[in-house]
């Protein structure tokens, strides 16, 4: 891993970046931003704390939180995934406004899909901290590929489930985006949620 040195768009504090994590946090005014070829850009970003105490590493890993509006245009399913989620978020509409989170890091596949259904689900609660009280896990998915990644996640968790799906017709727009550190405890590649 090769480690080269940047510096803040904010402060001008000198930082170190691994090549392996695209994104970088000055210790001095908290500014996240990661490296392009046009020049540093700021992340918006949100660090959450850890609610309780278990005895597994500590990590912060990162997640795209993407507020996106979602509008399905026709279905023919039964119980599925997409319209029960909007029907909840909506009040019983068809289209409405969700948060979809991707996570911006590797993780062996159906681990990836099962946090991201779970935590688009489940929007979490946590508490906001300023910095970093655990190790953050090396952000390798940029927000262009998560806002790719959105639709995609979404269609899956509809085929996925077996005899449910006959058609649906769809569409995601992303409005906003944030990078967000979730707490979590790892032990033998298992995470539990720390928020």
């Amino acid at each position: 891993m090769r480690v080269v040195q940047v510096r803040c768009p904010r402060c001008g504090r000198p930082s170190f970046s691994k090549l392996r994590d695209s994104m970088v946090f000055c210790e001095d005014c908290r500014t996240l931003h990661t490296v392009t070829d046009a020049g540093p850009v700021v992340i918006e970003h949100e660090i959450g704390d850890f609610a309780r105490e278990l005895p597994m590493r500590k990590v912060h890993m990162p997640f795209w939180r993407l507020f996106s509006s979602v509008n399905i245009l026709s279905e023919t399913v039964s119980g599925g995934w997409v319209a029960r989620l909007m029907s909840a978020a909506s009040g019983g509409s068809r289209s409405g406004n969700l948060f979809i989170f991707v996570p911006a890091v590797d993780l062996p596949p159906p681990v990836y899909k099962y946090w991201a259904q779970t935590l688009t689900t489940n929007p979490p609660q946590y508490r906001s901290v300023e910095r970093f009280t655990a190790e953050r896990l090396p952000t390798t998915i940029d927000e262009e590929s998560a806002r790719k990644l959105a639709d995609f996640l979404i269609l899956s968790f509809e085929a996925e489930k077996p005899g449910v799906l006959q058609d649906i017709r769809y569409e995601v727009a992303v409005q906003h985006s944030r990078l967000i550190y979730l707490p979590f405890y790892e032990q033998g590649g298992q995470y539990q949620p720390g928020f």
